[in-house]
């Protein structure tokens, strides 16, 4: 009994911080936690109304580190495309739905990579519809790979350390300063779209009202 008595006079000063440490070590998970989940979905917008220029200030990082990103975006139209336009863009839209054709107009700096965006359309009860890129093989100018950028000049892609290096050198011409995109978004039929949605990296987000 002695030496447990012992043992228990040894650590008294540890065991009594060993509340405060836990509490200390709880309150750091759940800042981490808390910082996870904010960086996680989209909730920090920048809004703009139908035909306004909106100039967004954001940050991404690569393999060389991290860099501002500026680039300026506008909404000039949304509109449901017909069946004999849906035949010349060769999309397919299933029964119920319909295809929606946002137009964009961007301006950001020839250098900036901006090709790994995300867009959306958002109707009136929240509900998110994103874009889909095209299928493997699919060529289609109403679906390209990334639905912010020109198709044939999309400009510079994010580091990726040593391996750029490895890759083959782009010989297309540089992206312009300033451009017009033209994906199409499949939504379903009643769908009331409200608006635009665009990101390159969460939780930022431009939001664009359809009007």
């Amino acid at each position: 009994m002695s030496g447990r008595r012992g043992w228990w006079r040894r650590n008294r000063w540890a065991l009594a911080a060993l509340p405060v440490a836990l509490v200390a070590a709880l309150a750091a998970s759940s800042d981490r936690v808390a910082s996870y989940y904010w960086h996680a979905g989209l909730h920090d917008a920048r809004t703009a109304g139908h035909g306004e220029w909106l100039e967004l200030h954001d940050e991404y990082t690569d393999a060389q580190g991290t860099h501002e990103r500026v680039v300026r975006v506008r909404l000039d139209r949304t509109a449901a495309l017909t069946p004999a336009a849906l035949r010349q863009a060769g999309v397919e839209v299933p029964r119920g739905a319909r295809a929606v054709q946002v137009t964009l107009s961007l301006e950001a700096d020839p250098d900036l990579p901006l090709a790994l965006c995300r867009l959306a359309l958002r109707d009136a009860d929240g509900t998110r519809y994103d874009y889909e890129g095209p299928d493997a093989g699919e060529v289609t100018t109403a679906r390209p790979i990334s639905p912010c950028v020109p198709g044939d000049t999309p400009g510079p892609s994010e580091s990726v350390g040593r391996l750029d290096a490895l890759l083959s050198a782009d010989e297309r011409d540089p992206r312009p300063r300033s451009w017009t995109v033209e994906p199409v978004v499949v939504v379903p039929d009643d769908a009331r779209v409200d608006e635009v949605l665009l990101w390159w990296r969460e939780p930022v987000y431009v939001a664009l009202d359809v009007g």
